[in-house]
């Protein structure tokens, strides 16, 4: 799953680089939406999650209250 987890990073990154870096897509490569690479990015990270009896809603509100408590006073 980690190898997954990779390629999927990679498709991310090379779709977000070819919309807004300086490296230009190939002819004949396929434009993939953004917002699919980063579902498939997330799906995995949950299989990850899931097969480690991970729970991510937890994991979401435990990193929310930490940024929260972090980051209260850095924006007025």
């Amino acid at each position: 799953m980690m190898a997954r987890f990779t390629e999927e990073t990679w498709e991310l990154a090379r779709e977000i680089n070819h919309a807004y870096g300086t490296k230009k897509r190939k002819p004949e490569e396929q434009i993939k939406p953004i917002q699919r690479e980063m579902g498939d990015l997330l799906i995995t990270l949950f299989c990850i999650a899931n097969s480690l009896n991970i729970y991510m809603e937890e994991v979401y509100k435990e990193t929310m209250n930490k940024l929260y408590k972090r980051d209260r006073d850095r924006t007025k």
